[in-house]
């Protein structure tokens, strides 16, 4: 990361299975590759995930940093050419933010003279109640990413 950021290892998503009212839950905690022309690892990064995630039967969720730089595109678009999202997507997880305007979804600070759509919850078989990302006003001192949340139901 010529300094900028330096790192131990590599990019990394944790997994945990937690017990929520007697069901078994899956979380995944991301962190998915940052280089902009890193595209083709944020999908391999993805894949992997969704091979572990494939044999769990029961609630997923999965969230953290995609660092999904084209997401806007795709959402504006009603496309799935962004790599790692796309992956999600089509193994049937579902964008917990989906029904937020694109106005309301940024999830980073205006730098490089625009915002992005980083941080995503994505779920499988569960039900989302209600989400949002913390508003920049509130949010922007703190870190270079906005919280994002849900509120999540699993049957």
């Amino acid at each position: 990361r010529a300094n900028k950021e330096p790192r131990l290892g590599g990019n990394i998503a944790l997994v945990a299975d937690l017990d929520v009212d007697g069901k078994t839950v899956r979380f995944y905690e991301i962190h998915f590759d940052s280089d902009l022309s890193g595209g083709d690892t944020r999908e391999s990064e993805a894949r992997e995930v969704i091979e572990n995630a494939k044999d769990f039967k029961g609630p997923i969720v999965a969230g953290g940093d995609f660092n999904s730089f084209t997401y806007y595109t795709d959402l504006a678009k009603k496309t799935r050419a962004e790599n790692g999202t796309s992956v999600f997507l089509n193994a049937g997880f579902e964008d917990a933010h989906i029904g937020l305007p694109l106005s309301k979804r940024y999830t980073t600070r205006k730098e490089f003279g625009m915002r992005y759509i980083i941080d995503l919850i994505f779920t499988r078989d569960a039900k989302v109640l209600d989400s949002g990302v913390c508003p920049p006003k509130t949010c922007e001192s703190l870190s270079d990413h906005m919280p994002v949340w849900a509120t999540i139901e699993v049957e």
